[in-house]
This record gives structure tokens, sequence and C-alpha cells, in this order.
């Protein structure tokens, strides 16, 4: 598929050595990438160095498609997953520390039964998360979950189309940048897109098309997680494929 619209910034790939890489997330303070796949393996790793084995979660495949990473008051790393499946009757966030005992879990309140959800973010600075259900063909919500309550806020139909399959949130802006998977229009598959959208505005700041950092004139094959290194300015994309690669670009 072609980009539809203006591409992403090239900068450089990463091989992976492990496969179907859904969800990421990238911790400052430790220089950190974690990783969920869908096989409910959590993973850590540096940019250039082996990737690490953390835990492992029961899980039936696809369970899990998300990750957050934070420091709580005690500078302890704790890991935030949502686990969201249609065999799953109550959509809910875990929390873990990094030896991989559950910590707390926390129920989401759903607005229609069938939302299911692959993207995830915390802000440790207001204790609050942040996601979107994923269906495609479906009025896009962006659920925020604080303190034992689920708000939602309803997006513009300009998203009922995507599937969204990972975001992140920046503090620094207020920010959330949120990828689709490739989509169908009436020219034919394109590349999927990550969309830059103002909360406090509710409107829609910018969008790019997801490439290829291997082949840039091609869409990058199912877009996952994506992680946000708000001080550099650099974004990294995960694929949710076997044999996957870390894609850096900048904007």
């Amino acid at each position: 598929s072609a980009p539809s619209e203006q591409p992403l910034n090239v900068q450089s790939s990463i091989e992976l050595d492990f496969d179907q890489p859904s969800g990421i997330d990238y911790l400052i303070s430790n220089n950190t990438f974690y990783y969920i796949t869908d096989f409910g393996e959590v993973r850590s790793g540096k940019v250039e160095e082996a990737n690490e084995l953390l835990f492992e979660i029961e899980t039936q495949q696809g369970s899990y498609e998300a990750i957050a990473a934070s420091l709580n008051n005690d500078d302890e790393i704790e890991l935030h997953v949502i686990n969201s499946d249609d065999s799953v009757e109550n959509t809910q966030i875990e929390k873990y520390n990094v030896d991989g005992e559950l910590l707390e879990q926390f129920p989401l309140t759903l607005i229609q039964k069938e939302h299911l959800f692959e993207s995830l973010d915390f802000d440790p600075s207001t204790n609050r998360y942040y996601t979107i259900n994923s269906n495609d063909e479906s009025r896009k919500y962006l659920y925020v979950f604080d303190n034992g309550s689920t708000e939602t806020f309803e997006l513009p139909s300009d998203y009922d189309d995507y599937y969204i399959s990972g975001l992140d949130y920046s503090v620094n802006t207020g920010y959330l940048y949120f990828v689709t998977e490739e989509f169908e229009n009436q020219s034919g598959k394109n590349a999927g897109l990550m969309i830059i959208y103002d909360i406090a505005n509710a409107v829609e700041i910018e969008r790019y098309s997801i490439v290829d950092t291997t082949e840039p004139e091609v869409g990058l094959e199912t877009p996952s997680g994506i992680t946000i290194n708000d001080d550099e300015s650099e974004i990294y994309i995960t694929s949710d494929v076997d044999g996957s690669t870390l894609h850096h670009y900048a904007i």
C-alpha cells in the first residue's frame, strides 16, 4: 500500500529477537523499552541491546495488546497492561511489578459491550489511564480511567472506519498520538496512520502515514504499539508480525 498522507520521517530500524510485539512503552528514567507480545510475554530492552523476558501472563493469544511503564513513589517500575478479548467478560487494566506480581486490577465500564482495546497509556502525575476502543466500522471513544471511575469522550466520526491499534499520551503537550492499521477506501488499501489529537480542544492536530522503514514508499505492515520520547521528539512504532522490527521515526 502507498502512503496516502504525508509520511513520517524515517530515522532507523532495529531488528527485534521475538515475535508479535503488539505493545510498547519507553521509560526515560532508565532509557528502556517495555514490550508485550500477543503471547503474553512482557519484555524489556535498550535500543541496541538484546531484549529480556521479564515474565509471562497466562492468556488467550491476543488478549494483551498494550503496555505502559511508570515509576511509583518509591522509584519502583510498574507495568500496566489492558486485558481485552472476546473471551474476557470485563475488560480490565492490570498493574504488575517487573517480577510479574499482580499488584492491582481495575475493570473498565464499557459504553458498548462489544468494545475491544489494543491501546493504553498511563500518566503517573494524574494517575489517569487512556485507551481508545479498537473496533473498526464503529464510533471511537476515548476512555479515561481515573481513581476508580471511567469517563468516555466521543471522537469524531472521521475515525469510525479505522482500527485503532496503539496510542501514547504526551504529558508535555496533552496530545494523544494514536495509530491505525492499514485501511480500505475507494482507491484501495492505504498505509496506516499516526494521528495527533488535542484532547483539551477535541481537535485533530496532524496526521501522517506510517511507512515501512526499510521500504519508505509503502505502508508498514500491521503497525501496533507506539511510544513517544518527548524529550527527543522521537517516535517508535512496532509491527505486530513474526520477525518484527522496531521502527524509529521523527516528525
